[in-house]
């Protein structure tokens, strides 16, 4: 699985219900392509909006306020899964890449080496960056995908 932070939190396929017109930028372009060359993080396409442009672009669609404050209010729920995954983590042995911002105050370093407790052989990098690492650290977070993937395939 590559499952890089994006908005929407995994909903940014959804329609907008207004629709996009001719010109407006797509959000949805943004993307981790997997292929037999490897792996290529594209961060956008020319002329969209990027950075904290196509963020706002993107929460200020229709409808993005309510699936965000449901996505909020519903994220305690995947505390109940947690056993499931340490069980999976420990009886499948699952190589296991973990790259994040050592300066992340959402998604804390401590969560990320945590997984060395299920997966003593996880390969994690703290990059020196905040919660948006990819945005910032997009070149060498796609070398660590190539290499761990061309190593774990």
């Amino acid at each position: 699985m590559i499952a890089p932070d994006h908005v929407g939190f995994g909903r940014s396929a959804a329609p907008d219900p207004a629709g996009v017109g001719a010109g407006e930028p797509q959000a949805d372009r943004g993307a981790v392509v997997l292929d037999a060359e490897g792996v290529s993080v594209q961060a956008q396409q020319p002329g969209e909006l990027v950075g904290d442009e196509h963020d706002a672009a993107r929460l200020a669609r229709p409808g993005q306020a309510v699936i965000q404050l449901d996505l909020i209010s519903d994220y305690g729920s995947n505390v109940a899964l947690y056993p499931a995954f340490h069980a999976y983590f420990r009886e499948s042995r699952v190589a296991l890449l973990a790259v994040c911002g050592s300066h992340d105050e959402i998604f804390v370093p401590e969560g990320a080496l945590a997984f060395r407790r299920d997966l003593p052989e996880a390969e994690i990098h703290l990059l020196p960056a905040g919660h948006f690492a990819l945005e910032t650290h997009a070149d060498q977070i796609a070398a660590l995908m190539r290499d761990f993937l061309g190593r774990s395939l």
